[in-house]
């Protein structure tokens, strides 16, 4: 019973150095060290009244420990880095800034839940299988889709894009107003699915998605656990509609791959190369039909230009016989 209490207050004062040299090394960064409640314990909160925040923090705990071995294992990397998500499968919407996401996987639009709750969505890092973490932004709709999922929230990495499920504003809220949550459903092309976009830097097809009057798609501003049994590194933000003009541009900015607006210039280049290779073509049958129009015209002019050669040679015939009649008669 001693030595376990001892570990215990070792472990305690290990904690507590390391939680003081994180506190120095954000506020170096600049950034509020309250920010960062993934150096906590959380605890979920089954209170009405806290329901758009059901976590609380309470003392720090070993996930400080993960990371900080997360953070500070990556040589010159930075955990207020600017990033979207480092995987190559496409297409992906995920959160342009890393912010404090420990593997710098950065956070995508995900399913909460495994694989059945598509009744509320999160913010969540990124994964690498891409699976429930996988959307699309689709601009002639103007609308989110999961690309793995279909409208009854059925797993299927091969569902028709006409069938996929379209992000929209929980059924569980009546109004489109600052603080509703989303979740997934049929897609009607109703406003409570429909996303503006709003390009914020085209080097890395970074957007804002603007919904309803004034709001748009956003992050809190902490990060939390997304449950007990998720990987050690992994972490969540709550995704809300939130009043475009008082959240910060890191946390209501997202990169869509591919460009959305580039691959409509690029459809729009494909049909103005069209139409000029049709025209060209249009303009080679012309000039085949008046080539063939003047051979037509030449062979039907033929016979005038034989009588005109044919008329000398007449001429000489006749005197050749009129003379070998002449020297006949001598």
């Amino acid at each position: 019973m001693r030595y376990t209490v001892s570990i215990h207050i070792y472990l305690h004062n290990i904690k507590k150095i390391i939680f003081l040299l994180v506190k120095d090394k954000i506020q170096e960064k600049g950034k509020d060290f309250k920010a960062y409640p993934i150096l906590f314990l959380q605890k979920k909160s089954r209170s009405n009244k806290d329901k758009m925040n059901p976590y609380r923090c309470t003392t720090p705990s070993l996930t400080a420990l993960l990371y900080i071995i997360a953070v500070f294992s990556i040589s010159g990397s930075s955990i207020f880095t600017n990033a979207d998500s480092p995987f190559d499968w496409e297409p992906s919407v995920s959160l342009t800034a890393d912010l404090d996401e420990p593997q710098q996987w950065g956070f995508c639009i995900d399913i909460h839940g495994w694989r059945g709750d598509c009744d509320e969505l999160q913010a969540r890092s990124c994964k690498t299988s891409a699976d429930d973490t996988q959307f699309e932004y689709d601009l002639s709709t103007k609308a989110l889709r999961a690309v793995n999922y279909s409208f009854n929230c059925n797993y299927n990495p091969s569902t028709p894009s006409n069938n996929r499920a379209c992000v929209k504003v929980s059924d569980d809220f009546d109004a489109m107003v600052d603080g509703v949550g989303f979740a997934l459903g049929q897609c009607d092309g109703s406003e409570r699915q429909t996303f503006e976009l709003v390009e914020v830097d085209s080097s890395n097809s970074s957007f804002e998605l603007h919904a309803g009057t004034g709001l748009c798609l956003s992050v809190s501003d902490t990060s939390l656990r997304p449950g007990p049994n998720a990987p050690a590194l992994a972490v969540m933000r709550f995704l809300t509609l939130s009043d475009c003009d008082s959240v910060p541009a890191e946390l209501k900015a997202w990169t869509i791959r591919p460009n959305p607006l580039e691959s409509e210039v690029e459809d729009v280049k494909e049909e103005e190369e069209e139409d000029v290779k049709e025209e060209e073509e249009e303009e080679e049958e012309e000039e085949v039909d008046m080539m063939v129009t003047t051979s037509s015209s030449s062979t039907n002019t033929d016979p005038t230009s034989s009588t005109t050669v044919a008329r000398p040679m007449t001429i000489v015939l006749m005197i050749m016989q009129f003379m070998m009649f002449f020297l006949g008669m001598q």
